[in-house]
């Protein structure tokens, strides 16, 4: 950071209060602060704002590990970021930011909220492109909401904010903050506590801990962490693999071309949906491309049965594939390396480690960023030629060989290194000065849609419907699909009725996401994520990619739904 920059930031920074509770963010947390994200859940029932404004507050002002969510960022004098967090909170310095913008009207008569996505049977057999995000963010912040983590530190703007739009039959609830607070995971633990509190639970709310599980991850020395240290110092097994310094200015000098090659990319958010339907014939497929594993010393005991992928693992192999044919010339001659890497969660190999065990056991929740990024290396030719199975079992052997506990560590002693040679925090890439990367995001396990706001109904939801207004009541006989609410419980056939019955039920309908980051190399990297399975066991991709992109992607989904899967007649 330049002398300049420094010197107008400390220009900026508005005084510290003395009152406040000053926390350190933490080291695995620092590397994701310029990132902020805006997450999005559309409810097709009418809240009450109040009572989700009142009850998140409720949480955020708990005399336990939630109270620093509704901090303020600062820098230190040593320029590293803590959260102020104020001894109490009050109107003039609210536990959160909080906008609310009412419409007396219904949902579907919105210009732009008529257009979110929303899940009920898919229509049609194939994948297809159904929503651009960025025309929805007038629904989610405000233009003058912060855009990176100078916003926060220039301001007394809490962490956290909640934006509302309610309408007379439905209401979306967007959750926006720097993406330094939690991960997927994170989030949804914030959003169950939340739930908790709505319904008056507050004693059966998991508190986040406190103390920080990962701050040794990749340390030198782990035994004073309580850490399994019987394998301290095994390699990282893509050790050979990782750039150098010729090869990193290789890479940077190809996004600076790139910059000054397109002046200024247009980058956007697309929503894929991918019927259930779909998405059980991919991995009919991937699993019969699948060779059985044979026995041999590795796998003794292992029978000759297909190996074992994911919907995650098939889903990911099947959009890069996609990505890859729509954005690289000749892709399937190419022999330019793809880097395939998935994030994935640290939180169950946290619990195997005894000297956690004690603190995760006691209902606290690990609400912050524990995630490491596993790679995956594979020819451009390689990932379009070979079957769907054999790409998603290559997802699944990385995850399986790069996700144990030492490896883990090696990965951490590379970052650390990396982190304390630049000064921020960032991966050490692996691969070659000539690959593109995706980035695949499965936030599956989160079951965001299982989110349950019910006790958030409002007294006059569904005041314009057809059939009346109905009371809501956690007793209610009366079963939910879209805006029928006449049904008896007992007829309900549909995976929705079945899954979220009763008419008092309050689960999303839809689940958007939006990041605002700078410095996206967007020629090297194609971000995405698997926001989740609805209830009628559709999947819903977010894409990131250059406008002039997503033509062909939609073209490459639609060749595949009629030429190679056609419906039938």
């Amino acid at each position: 950071m330049s002398l300049l920059r420094k010197a107008r930031k400390a220009f900026r920074a508005r005084p510290a209060v003395s009152t406040d509770d000053v926390i350190p963010v933490r080291y695995w947390d620092y590397g994701y602060a310029n990132g902020i994200m805006h997450f999005m859940l559309r409810f097709d029932r009418k809240l009450d704002a109040d009572k989700l404004r009142s009850s998140l507050e409720r949480l955020l002002a708990r005399q336990d590990g939630w109270r620093r969510f509704g901090g303020r960022l600062r820098r230190n004098a040593r320029g590293k970021l803590d959260y102020h967090v104020p001894a109490n909170y009050t109107t003039q310095r609210p536990a959160m930011s909080y906008y609310h913008e009412s419409h007396d009207m219904r949902l579907m008569q919105h210009p732009l909220a008529a257009h979110i996505p929303q899940a009920k049977p898919a229509r049609t057999h194939g994948p297809r492109v159904v929503a651009r995000v960025e025309d929805f963010l007038p629904l989610m912040r405000r233009p003058a909401d912060p855009t990176e983590v100078d916003d926060y530190v220039d301001t007394d703007t809490s962490v956290l904010g909640l934006h509302l739009v309610t309408f007379r039959d439905a209401t979306l609830v967007t959750l926006r903050g720097s993406h330094i607070l939690f991960d997927g995971m994170g989030r949804k633990e914030l959003l169950d506590a939340w739930s908790l509190t709505l319904q008056g639970r507050d004693d059966e709310v998991a508190s986040p801990m406190e103390c920080d599980p990962m701050a040794s991850l990749g340390a030198p020395t782990l035994e004073t962490a309580g850490w399994d240290t019987s394998s301290p110092g095994e390699e990282y097994q893509l050790a050979d693999k990782r750039l150098g310094t010729r090869h990193e200015i290789i890479l940077a000098l190809r996004q600076v071309f790139d910059s000054i090659r397109l002046r200024r990319p247009v980058e956007e958010d697309r929503v894929v949906c991918v019927p259930e339907a779909y998405v059980d014939m991919l991995r009919k497929d991937a699993l019969a491309n699948l060779e059985p594993r044979e026995m041999d010393d590795n796998h003794k005991g292992v029978s000759n049965s297909p190996r074992f992928v994911s919907d995650g693992d098939v889903l990911c192999a099947w959009w890069s594939r996609h990505v890859i044919s729509s954005l690289l010339r000749a892709a399937r001659t190419s022999s330019q390396t793809v880097c395939i890497t998935n994030w994935m969660g640290l939180r169950g190999l946290l619990k195997q480690q005894a000297g956690l065990i004690p603190a995760l056991e006691k209902r606290n929740a690990l609400v912050a960023n524990a995630l490491v990024p596993v790679p995956a290396l594979i020819a451009s030719r390689e990932l379009l030629g070979r079957p769907l199975g054999d790409i998603a079992a290559m997802l699944r052997q990385a995850l399986q060989t790069l996700g144990t506990w030492p490896q883990v560590q090696a990965l951490m002693r590379l970052q650390r290194g990396v982190n304390d040679k630049m000064g921020g925090v960032g991966p050490p890439i692996f691969g070659d000065a000539g690959m593109h990367m995706l980035i695949c995001s499965n936030l599956t396990k989160a079951g965001f849609y299982d989110i349950d706001f019910s006790a958030a109904v409002a007294a006059d939801d569904g005041d314009d419907q057809v059939a009346g207004p109905t009371p809501v009541s956690s007793s209610s006989a009366t079963a939910r699909l879209g805006r029928d609410r006449t049904k008896p419980a007992a007829t309900a056939t549909s995976p929705l009725e079945a899954n979220h019955g009763l008419m008092g039920m309050a689960t999303p309908t839809s689940v958007q996401a939006h990041l605002i980051t700078k410095h996206m190399p967007s020629h090297l990297i194609s971000p995405f994520s698997i926001m989740g399975k609805d209830a009628h066991g559709n999947y819903w991709i977010k894409g990131t990619l250059r406008e002039e992109h997503w033509p062909k992607v939609e073209q490459s989904l639609l060749e595949e739904a009629l030429i190679d899967r056609p419906e039938a007649s």
